[in-house]
């Protein structure tokens, strides 16, 4: 991508976000239909660009594993949120509305449950809750979180078809 490109500071972000977001995930192996791949990330952070083929950050239909990773990806932390905000319809409060559902390619920030340590106890500290871990006022925060967060439709994906453009020796990242 040319630096002189508008989208580029926004693509470079995003790019950015992913690779961080990539090497942050803990699963060893993950599972899309029947095929399961093992999530190995053998280079470092700063070395992804460089070491990994295009088709890696590509949703495709290709009979390869190109794409399987991410895919199991997707689908491994889609099933936990689902689960996680089915448990809290079902079970803390049964008596609310059927959760909206979003396919996968329009989610954005806010529709992603985010239990991040560091921004978790900045909020305690924030707020004031450290010193004597106010449990209500915590529960209540995770409950709104949660209500808030919709169900994710995995099995709509849109996936990215091509013939053999990106299996040339150049198609890193």
């Amino acid at each position: 991508m040319n630096k002189d490109d508008p989208d580029y500071e926004i693509l470079s972000q995003l790019y950015l976000n992913f690779v961080h977001s990539w090497y942050k995930l803990t699963f060893g192996k993950v599972q899309f239909g029947c095929q399961t791949a093992v999530l190995e990330r053998i280079e470092q952070q700063e070395d992804f660009a460089k070491n990994s083929e295009f088709v890696v950050v590509l949703l495709n239909t290709s009979k390869d594993m190109s794409s399987i990773t991410l895919a199991g990806c997707l689908r491994t932390m889609d099933e936990l949120q689902n689960e996680i905000v089915n448990f809290y319809h079902g079970n803390i409060y049964a008596d609310t509305k059927i959760q909206r559902t979003i396919p996968l390619q329009v989610i954005q920030l806010e529709h992603v449950l985010r239990l991040d340590v560091d921004e978790i106890s900045t909020q305690l500290i924030t707020n004031s809750f450290t010193i004597n871990y106010n449990y209500e006022e915590i529960e209540s925060t995770l409950r709104n979180t949660i209500s808030s967060l919709p169900l994710i439709d995995l099995e709509k994906l849109h996936y990215l078809n091509y013939q053999f453009e990106f299996y040339g020796k150049n198609s890193l990242l």
